[in-house]
């Protein structure tokens, strides 16, 4: 079929704009069967003038993902992307596997090649830009997702309006100079996990060079090509480089020129134009903050208080039971990514494993009054939710409400762990140290944890 974008007002699907110059939730469309050419028109035009889309609760299998994303033109075969020895998980070569699921099923170790590797879709990037041939749209289709509050969002950035919004003097220099950026995925890898990949030169490797300025064809506007797979630009210095592209990178993905979308259920489908519209896995909520910023003797702390329990848990078959255990997954979902590979086995052994959300949410109250009290700590918010006790909750709102107001005041705990760590002259280095705390799990384990 032949594609073509227009202004012809949307008759088969409803639109709701997600931010004032892009993005958009589309409404409206039956996955059931084939899409129409006529509403898949419609589909294609609101793609060009929104550069990314969502459809919520599709209801797609891996064949009709297929066969939608056909219509958008010519699909890569991902083969190439697979590490050697690695077995592809999904049934078609068509669908990339962007998961933390190992082929046998088995949960995949962030420790492991592939876990840091993934690091990099943490950063924001351009589909396949560090392949000679760009590619022009990807489909991103949603089949499990973390617990809710447990992150997992996508952030997509508007290049279009970075490029239009960028002052006249560095826009005439980017047209004059018609600069080539090569892109390598090496490059955003050892970017992201610069320890696991110290040894790795992405100059060995063969990159994907492209205008760094292009117009998007379908909507005839000009955009920056700009991805975190960027690893220099031809014809500068490498300072000058760094620092042109760092200028752009900043620009383009700052917070006016980017939305984030929360994928809500299973079958929810993203289509984006990739030239103009790079993204990023937004993977840290409030909970997912403290395994990554709390660090070492902080994070014994917080393990070993879970041991000491004030507030007393509901019953299967109370009121808002399902509410609660919603809420429990999330924070189990956080404990067990503290747990390194000596305790793992101990922990899935466990007759009854952590369920309830209490016991981090009062690890945090103790690890706070342990720390030198309440008075000590900053944030109002966060004293506010550690004086509360489970006879406070009127409703599962408030106990819900009490996480949130955490989740609020994430920015500014990497800036708190990072003092706290310093007031106690806690040595670093040191203790970054898996075994300690992988011990203090252990410890906590063989004494109950007051969980069983």
């Amino acid at each position: 079929m032949t594609v073509t974008a227009t202004s012809t007002p949307f008759s088969h699907i409803s639109i709701k704009p997600l931010h004032p110059t892009f993005g958009a939730e589309i409404s409206g469309v039956d996955f059931a069967s084939p899409v129409a050419d006529e509403v898949f028109q419609e589909i294609y035009q609101a793609v060009t003038q929104y550069g990314v889309v969502v459809f919520r609760s599709t209801g797609l299998t891996d064949e009709g993902h297929i066969a939608f994303s056909r219509k958008f033109g010519e699909l890569d075969d991902v083969k190439p992307y697979i590490a050697a020895g690695r077995k592809h998980r999904l049934n078609y070569p068509e669908l990339f596997d962007v998961s933390n699921v190992e082929a046998d099923g088995s949960i995949l170790s962030p420790e492991s090649s592939r876990g840091q590797a993934n690091k990099g879709n943490d950063l924001f990037h351009v589909d396949s830009s560090f392949n000679p041939r760009r590619a022009g749209y990807s489909l991103l289709l949603a089949h499990e997702l973390p617990p809710a509050g447990m992150g997992g969002h996508t952030a997509f950035a508007d290049t279009r309006t970075a490029f239009d919004t960028l002052s006249p003097d560095l826009k005439a220099q980017l047209l004059k100079h018609d600069y080539i950026a090569c892109h390598s995925m090496h490059h955003s890898r050892k970017l992201a996990a610069p320890e696991a990949f110290a040894d790795l030169n992405p100059l060995d490797y063969p990159m994907g060079r492209h205008r760094l300025v292009q117009r998007h064809e379908a909507s005839n506007r000009m955009n920056l090509y700009i991805a975190a797979h960027v690893h220099h630009i031809e014809g500068l210095a490498a300072d000058e480089s760094r620092t042109l592209f760092d200028q752009l990178f900043r620009h383009a993905t700052r917070e006016d020129n980017t939305v984030d979308v929360e994928w809500q259920a299973p079958g929810d489908l993203a289509p984006e134009s990739i030239p103009s519209i790079p993204e990023k896995l937004n993977g840290h909520s409030g909970w997912e903050n403290w395994a990554f910023f709390v660090t070492g003797a902080l994070k014994v702390a917080i393990m070993e208080n879970l041991i000491q329990k004030e507030i007393p848990r509901p019953t299967p078959g109370a009121n808002d039971y399902d509410n609660w255990k919603r809420q429990s997954m999330a924070v189990s979902h956080w404990l067990t990514l503290q747990l390194g590979k000596p305790v793992m086995e101990s922990y899935r052994s466990l007759s009854v494993v952590p369920t309830y959300a209490d016991d981090a949410f009062q690890a945090i109250k103790n690890l706070v009054l342990g720390r030198g009290g309440l008075d000590t700590f900053p944030f109002e918010g966060w004293k506010q939710a550690s004086r509360m006790k489970r006879d406070h909750f009127r409703s599962i709102e408030d106990y819900v409400n009490a996480f949130q107001t955490l989740e609020e005041l994430e920015e500014e705990l990497p800036g708190w762990a990072a003092d706290e760590e310093k007031r106690l002259a806690l040595d670093i280095a040191s203790s970054l140290a898996e075994k300690a705390f992988s011990d203090a799990c252990m410890r906590a384990i063989e004494q109950g944890i007051a969980w069983r």
